[in-house]
C-alpha cells in the first residue's frame, strides 16, 4: 500500500540538505516533513530520503515534475513511498521505511588502472548495453595509490517493468565475476 502523500527521493548528493530539498519541492505544495536517511553507525548521508506533502496532488505533481531533474548536481530518482509493512514485498538495499520500485543491481568493483577510475558514468555505460538504466550511483570508492588500484561498490537501477527486470537479471548474470578494461566486477540483484 502506498503512502499517498509521501514520496521517495533517491540519488541525493551526500552534501544535500533538507533545506535544499525544501527549496526544490516546496513550489508543489505544503511540505509536512523531510527526512534524509543516514547510516545509524556513522551518521553518513545514505543518498536517499522521504518527503511528506499535505496533499496527494502535491506529492504526485512533485514526483512527475522533478524525477530526473538535478539537485546539488545529481539527477533525482523519485517514486511513491510504500508503507513500512509492505517492504518485504519489494525489498531494496538500505531502505528501512519505504522502497522505490526499481530493479536494482549491487555492483562491487576493483580497478587495477589508477588512470582509468570507475565512475557513475562508466557504470551507466557498461550497464546500458543490457537495457535502459534509470540510475547508476557509487556509494563508496577508495583509491589506493600504493597498490595502484580503486575499489568500491554502488548500485545500478533499471525500471520495474518486465523489460527492466529482464535487463537487470541479464546484466547481473553477464557481469558476475568478470573483468572489463582491467576492472573486476561482481554483480548481484539487490
Amino acid at each position: 500500500m502506498y503512502e499517498k502523500c509521501s514520496i521517495f527521493v533517491g540519488n541525493l548528493a551526500i552534501f544535500c540538505t533538507e533545506k535544499d530539498i525544501e527549496a526544490a519541492f516546496s513550489p508543489f505544495g505544503q511540505i509536512l516533513s523531510i527526512s534524509i536517511k543516514c547510516d545509524e553507525e556513522t551518521s553518513k548521508n545514505l543518498s536517499y530520503g522521504f518527503i511528506k506533502f499535505a496533499s496527494e496532488i502535491s506529492a504526485h505533481q512533485a514526483m512527475k515534475s522533478l524525477n530526473g531533474s538535478l539537485l546539488c548536481g545529481r539527477p533525482l530518482r523519485i517514486g511513491r513511498a510504500l508503507k513500512e509493512k509492505s517492504k518485504e514485498k519489494y525489498p531494496v538495499a538500505n531502505s528501512k521505511s519505504a522502497v522505490l520500485e526499481t530493479s536494482s543491481i549491487h555492483v562491487t568493483y576493483i580497478s587495477y588502472q589508477i588512470n582509468n577510475l570507475v565512475s557513475e558514468e562508466s557504470l551507466r555505460a557498461i550497464f546500458s548495453t543490457f537495457g535502459d538504466v534509470l540510475d547508476a550511483s557509487i556509494k563508496k570508492s577508495t583509491v589506493d595509490d600504493v597498490g595502484n588500484c580503486q575499489s568500491g561498490y554502488g548500485f545500478v537501477h533499471y525500471s520495474n517493468s518486465l523489460k527492466g527486470i529482464e535487463s537487470a537479471f541479464e546484466a547481473a548474470r553477464s557481469l558476475y565475476d568478470v573483468q572489463i578494461d582491467n576492472v573486476n566486477y561482481i554483480c548481484k540483484i539487490s
